[in-house]
């Protein structure tokens, strides 16, 4: 039986090596360490159950799930929030290239994103949708 639990491991799989860091379900509230871009990997909705197996497990699901893409701030005394555009669109373009990502447990396929979001936090946010069906 797939679990929540196999498709996240999954979707960390595929993107892990694209920024400096990947987190699963939310970013961590400090690190140790400066972190200057990451992606966190979740399923911001329900998990639908589309059949029943024979023995009564569930097998089959479909869902979205969500790639948020972080990359830190370029500041300057001069302007204190300023996105930096070319890093966050050469991770998206590497995450992107991606899909459709096909694993031993789902296929994840049919990226849609978001437009670039300032979280307050010193980073800059695009999101990334997909619709995902288990296998």
């Amino acid at each position: 039986m797939i679990t929540a639990r196999d498709i996240l491991q999954d979707m960390f799989n595929q993107v892990k090596c694209i920024c400096d860091k990947t987190y699963i379900i939310e970013r961590p509230a400090s690190t140790s360490d400066q972190v200057n871009s990451f992606i966190v990997c979740s399923i911001p909705g329900i998990l639908y159950n589309n059949e029943i197996s024979d023995n009564g497990e569930y097998d089959d699901y479909s869902t979205t799930v969500q790639f948020e893409v972080y990359v830190r701030d370029k500041t300057s005394a001069s302007n204190l929030n300023q996105a930096d555009i070319n890093t966050i669109d050469k991770i998206v373009r590497k995450l992107l290239a991606k899909f459709p990502m096909i694993t031993d447990h789902c296929v994840i396929a049919g990226p849609s994103q978001s437009m670039l979001i300032s979280d307050g936090k010193q980073f800059h946010c695009t999101i990334i949708h997909a619709d995902m069906r288990t296998k």
